[in-house]
């Protein structure tokens, strides 16, 4: 099957997004009412929120591709500035960035009960997201940095830090995963890489604080999610690179501003990626669905929301009386 083309800025196309991008700047690089400066907001630790500043000041200069890396699947990163190929930069201003209060970061970290602690951390996160919506001229795009210590409570099971040592080391014990999980749901689909600059750690907890802030933010401001070990660069991570191109393709979807969108496709197209799974873990005879991705031809994610109700797991979504026997 042939690779699609893509259309980048002037409408130039290419096959590959990062040697597109890099050739000719995002498709919406042309539009009139483009933005040329992505304004950011940092919320996390005071320690976490500094690696993080450096982190984008380090994004705007270009980066030499690592030599341990392929030089095809992971080009060098031409720099996310106002001049060429992007011609937007990033701009966070000291007021945009909110440390957690020291208060609510010990309740989180004395926190016995994972839940409980789970939901301190999202409660923290959001009182700060929540300040800086308030603001009249605030950020369009929240970075939530995370420290190594709450990196680590967000596991299911023992923390690293209560670990003692007549603790037998376990599976649990090792460090999370650095592999990505699925793209968030309001961008479109061919992105996954370039999104999960965040490089979630395949944990249940992770998952778990980071769909609930996902969740929670609907209504507020976009955000990205940056672990410490992509802050910090540890072991096992991806080169810098690598890592400058997927937080840089996040915040420009995330700021409205469009990569990239595929060629020959009809105005009004709606793309959408439908989901089945089973909801328990014996695979009942019960298979569920849903909507994972809906996103327009130029690339615009968008999310479908319904009414609230009361689920009820044992009614079957669609009525006898609607189905047909072939």
């Amino acid at each position: 099957m042939a690779e699609p083309q893509l259309l980048f800025g002037g409408k130039s196309s290419c096959v590959d997004p990062r040697t597109g991008l890099a050739a000719y700047g995002p498709y919406s690089k042309t539009d009139a009412s483009r933005r040329t400066a992505i304004r950011v907001g940092i919320v996390g630790p005071a320690d976490a929120i500094d690696r993080a500043v450096a982190l984008i000041e380090r994004f705007s200069q270009p980066i030499d591709q690592s030599e341990k890396v392929d030089a095809v699947l992971h080009p060098p990163f031409p720099g996310l500035t106002a001049g060429e190929p992007f011609q937007v930069e990033i701009v966070s201003h000291p007021i945009w960035r909110r440390p957690l209060k020291p208060a609510d970061v010990i309740l989180v970290e004395g926190d016995p009960d994972f839940k409980s602690r789970i939901g301190r951390l999202l409660s923290a996160v959001l009182t700060e997201i929540r300040a800086l919506k308030a603001l009249d001229s605030g950020p369009d795009v929240i970075l939530v940095a995370m420290s190594q210590k709450l990196e680590e409570l967000c596991r299911v099971g023992i923390a690293k830090y209560e670990i003692t040592s007549t603790h037998e080391p376990s599976d649990e014990d090792e460090p999370p995963s650095d592999e990505p999980e699925d793209l968030e749901p309001d961008l479109p689909e061919g992105t996954q890489e370039e999104n999960e600059s965040e490089a979630d750690p395949d944990d249940e907890g992770a998952r778990s604080f980071r769909r609930g802030l996902k969740a929670q933010c609907l209504n507020l401001l976009p955000t990205q999610l940056l672990w410490h070990r992509t802050l910090a660069g540890t072991k096992g991570v991806q080169d810098l690179a690598t890592r400058a191109w997927n937080l840089t393709v996040a915040l420009l979807y995330k700021s409205q501003i469009i990569p990239w969108r595929l060629s020959d496709v009809l105005e009004g197209t709606c793309f959408i990626g439908v989901s089945f799974f089973h909801d328990d873990e014996a695979r009942s005879s019960i298979l569920r669905t849903s909507v994972a991705q809906a996103f327009t031809e130029r690339g615009e994610g968008f999310i479908l929301q319904g009414d609230s109700f009361e689920w009820d797991p044992k009614r079957e979504t669609l009525s006898k009386m609607f189905r047909t026997t072939g």
